[in-house]
């Protein structure tokens, strides 16, 4: 059996709402099945600096939104309501190499990928097995039609940076050999770059629609696969 594809950085969505006069969220970390085995965490982070100097003035609410993973928030302003929108992110510690992937970014080459991981993200969240067992080739091969297609109508909107100073406070008990010092924060810094692209809500559904349609027709399936793969192409959209 062959786990999903992985899912980087927009995987996990946090229900928290930044606004422009909190300047640390916490975050608590998101997995403590088991909480003797697992190092128990909070992390805080304060924005610095940003393109438009420093501290937190003039950051745009589109960054604030998807610091929280909170896409549907952009896609809900007036804006955006006949969008969906997908952020592309870098970070690192070297603003230079940071700004010259932002000058090179590419949408013809970045945006498949993007819509690539938030189709992936559907098709897992609606399957009650794994993906590969509930809908057989057609998860692998959907994908891979989403990732080599072509999306001419996607545009990159705006872009922006920030630099973030993040601090995690390890709260694991001491065990008995330690020697009672308290745990220590570990502080970091990183610039941040994010790339806001959008599409036309009508035009990315008719072409993932074919798509579906497409992958369907060339790969086999169970009877419960198929029945799967009908569910999912009639819902697609419900949680896009």
């Amino acid at each position: 059996m062959k786990l999903p594809f992985l899912i980087i950085l927009f995987s996990i969505f946090f229900s928290a709402c930044a606004s422009q006069n909190k300047k640390i969220i916490f975050i608590p970390d998101s997995d403590k099945n088991n909480l003797l085995e697992q190092t128990e965490t909070i992390e805080s982070w304060q924005i610095i600096e940003s393109q438009n100097g420093q501290g937190e003035d003039g950051i745009p609410q589109w960054v604030y939104s998807w610091l929280n993973r909170d896409i549907q928030a952009i896609e809900d302003t007036d804006q955006h309501k006949e969008k969906y929108v997908f952020i592309k992110e870098g970070y690192g510690d070297n603003f230079l190499a940071l700004q010259q992937w932002a000058d090179w970014f590419s949408v013809m080459h970045e945006f498949p990928r993007l819509v690539a991981l938030r189709s992936e993200r559907r098709l897992i969240t609606a399957a009650k097995l794994y993906p590969d067992d509930e809908y057989g080739n057609f998860y692998a091969v959907f994908i891979k039609k989403i990732s080599d297609a072509e999306f001419s109508s996607g545009i990159l909107e705006q872009s922006f940076w920030i630099k973030r100073k993040i601090v995690t406070l390890n709260l694991e008990e001491e065990d008995t050999e330690n020697t009672g010092d308290a745990p220590q924060d570990i502080e970091s810094e990183q610039f941040e770059y994010y790339m806001l692209v959008s599409i036309e809500k009508k035009i990315l559904q008719n072409q993932l629609i074919k798509l579906m349609e497409d992958a369907r027709k060339s790969t086999t399936a169970t009877k419960n696969q198929a029945t799967a793969i009908a569910n999912i192409q009639n819902s697609f959209f419900d949680g896009f």
